[in-house]
């Protein structure tokens, strides 16, 4: 993770703490969750040994410090496109990455526009990454009927570039909520 990015965490939205799921670095299965505050970032980076934020206790904890379970780290990422090329590919589909920048989707049978932090949610990100040149090309594939799919900000980009109607507007409290809902099939007739 690029020192840019470390600074971009919106570790403020959730009360100073962010989730950090943990997965193994050759299979990718998720091993665990736990929550990090910007010191128990700050000391994993340092250490190379995974550090969370217990709640409970109210410090930082070392994963193996009581047992001979340690955590070292490979890399850290923030929920980005490679959270989404891993859960494609989980799927058992084929998914390569398209840049930004590129003006050719290159035959792809479907487009997920992954979620992520790249302007911090305060700059509407979709407003900005809706002129991607990369965008042009996306429209095109949804008005042929493509199918397309934006994951968090990816979905604010699709209503900012005008492929999905409405827009996103602030909640009551102004405050970022991050909880456990609760989602029902209510057509299985569809692509996802």
């Amino acid at each position: 993770m690029h020192p840019d990015d470390i600074e971009a965490l919106a570790f403020a939205k959730q009360d100073g703490l962010l989730p950090a799921i943990v997965q193994h670095a050759g299979s990718g299965q998720v091993l665990m969750l736990g929550y990090m505050n910007r010191e128990a970032l700050d000391r994993t980076l340092e250490t190379g040994k995974v550090t969370f934020y217990s709640r409970s206790r109210e410090c930082l904890w070392t994963k193996g410090e009581t047992s001979s379970h340690v955590l070292d780290l490979v890399r850290i990422e923030s929920d980005c496109d490679h959270d989404t090329l891993h859960a494609v590919e989980v799927c058992g589909a084929q998914a390569r990455l398209v840049w930004h920048k590129d003006d050719d989707l290159k035959g792809v049978d479907a487009v997920i526009l992954p979620g992520g932090f790249s302007y911090g949610d305060y700059l509407r990100c979709g407003a900005m990454a809706r002129f991607s040149p990369i965008m042009a090309d996306v429209k095109r594939f949804a008005d042929a009927g493509g199918p397309v799919l934006g994951i968090c900000n990816g979905f604010q980009i699709l209503c900012e570039a005008g492929l999905l109607p409405g827009a996103l507007l602030r909640n009551r409290g102004l405050a970022f909520v991050c909880d456990f809902v609760h989602v029902r099939v209510e057509r299985a007739d569809t692509l996802l």
